[in-house]
């Protein structure tokens, strides 16, 4: 007897079960087709906006100004391009992500935070445009920014290190053997460690075109060599620089 209740209030449970999955794939398929309905209605109010009475050469040239990423003349205060940039207008609707898309503009400032599919991206998007570097703390290894910076050398015209901790001695110094940067002409780096200081004089002692070089940190001056080429020294050392050591940076300095 107790075994026919067990297995009765089993089969009953079983029943119920199955009521309720069917409900509930019912109520799933009702919200999809109204989420679909919402953004079909959306796209279509869309439509109507002003901005969207624009032509597409007049919104490439909006978004071209939007996201402009210039380097500052001033090397002491260069301007950086923000995060996420070229990324945001292609999330607005469909046609703003085709005409991002297309303007190698929005797409040259290349940031070594974000994934290496975000950088290649990147990369890719903004064509033959020289690049701008820009890294503060890396997603991947310190190999794989190393791999990055050789991958697409040819084209950085500047690099801002926000962290000197990317600037691994070991990784990027080998990842600059036998390569000349032709187009860097701006390199700065803040919260330069005293370590990483050599791993920053060959990134620009292969970069013949070099304009400018920013380092800000805890540094000693002592041996810093002469760099022939540079146009604009700027150093900031929290421990101190004297006459002598200002003497031999002003050497470096045309």
């Amino acid at each position: 007897m107790v075994k026919e209740l067990e297995q009765q209030m089993y089969e009953r449970l079983k029943t119920e079960l199955a009521l309720l999955q069917a409900h509930r794939s019912d109520l799933l398929r009702q919200i999809e087709e109204v989420d679909s309905l919402v953004r079909q209605n959306t796209a279509e109010r869309a439509k109507f906006a002003h901005i969207n009475k624009i032509p597409d050469d007049v919104l490439k040239l909006i978004l071209e100004n939007a996201y402009q990423h210039p380097t500052s003349p001033d090397p002491s205060s260069p301007e950086h391009c923000y995060m996420p940039t070229a990324l945001t207008a292609t999330h607005v609707c469909r046609r703003w992500r085709r005409i991002a898309a297309s303007l190698p503009a929005l797409w040259h400032c290349v940031h070594a935070d974000l994934h290496e599919n975000i950088i290649a991206l990147h990369i890719s998007r903004s064509c033959n445009l020289p690049l701008q570097l820009e890294a503060n703390a890396i997603s991947g290894s310190v190999t794989q920014f190393a791999d990055l910076l050789l991958k697409s050398a040819h084209r950085y015209k500047s690099a801002l290190f926000w962290s000197s901790t990317v600037l691994s001695s070991a990784h990027v110094a080998g990842a600059l053997d036998g390569i000349e940067l032709q187009l860097l002409e701006f390199i700065s780096v803040i919260d330069i460690e005293a370590s990483l200081v050599d791993s920053t004089i060959k990134l620009a002692s292969v970069s013949p075109n070099l304009r400018a070089l920013v380092l800000y940190g805890k540094f000693d001056m002592q041996n810093f060599p002469s760099l022939p080429n540079l146009k604009t020294l700027c150093i900031v050392s929290r421990r101190g620089i004297t006459n002598k050591q200002l003497a031999q940076l002003s050497a470096a300095t045309p």
